[in-house]
């Protein structure tokens, strides 16, 4: 398995591209987006994309237990009490076309963190929201607009709290 560092300046579709086409994943640990990829791609040669930069090359075992380590959809990434979290929410006044059309937004979402290494250490869904545990709300916004068209009325808040707990609420304001 080839372990690969990005910079934040590549764009998530770019990155999305690549793991699609290698078989690999993606995730955002410590301040730094990471990639994972079979060895047996060319990726792992000479010839590998100017955009990753070779950190580790290690047994599939040790990086999928790595990947797994550090997924933000997997939920074992490590996550403070509070962080800031960006909370992107279905429109109040939508129908059912606009519920489908959000939950693939979220599907959407949840590809470009496992594949795109998005700035997140944590993503959850639920009741009508996506949630994003970040150390770069700014960036992970400008991230999403580039790589996601987002649905009419979408309403897209940073604010400091975590998942869980904005999961939490707005479960109680379903069944509320």
């Amino acid at each position: 398995m080839c372990i690969y560092t990005v910079s934040n300046l590549v764009e998530p579709l770019d990155v999305f591209e690549f793991t699609r086409s290698n078989g690999g994943r993606s995730c955002y640990r410590n301040e730094t987006r990471t990639v994972f990829a079979p060895a047996s791609t060319p990726a792992c040669e000479a010839d590998s994309p100017a955009f990753l930069r070779v950190e580790q090359v290690t047994t599939a075992e040790d990086g999928e237990r790595q990947f797994l380590a550090c997924s933000a959809v997997g939920g074992s990434a490590a996550v403070g009490d509070e962080n800031t979290v960006l909370i992107i929410s279905q429109p109040l006044d939508g129908d059912e076309a606009d519920e489908r059309e959000f939950a693939l937004h979220i599907a959407d979402l949840r590809a470009l963190v496992t594949n795109g290494a998005l700035v997140a250490s944590s993503f959850q869904s639920g009741f009508g929201i996506a949630c994003f545990d970040t150390d770069q709300p700014e960036l992970l916004r400008r991230q999403i607009e580039m790589s996601v068209k987002s649905s009419e009325g979408v309403s897209v808040v940073v604010r400091s709290s975590n998942c869980d707990s904005e999961l939490h609420q707005a479960n109680m304001r379903a069944i509320g």
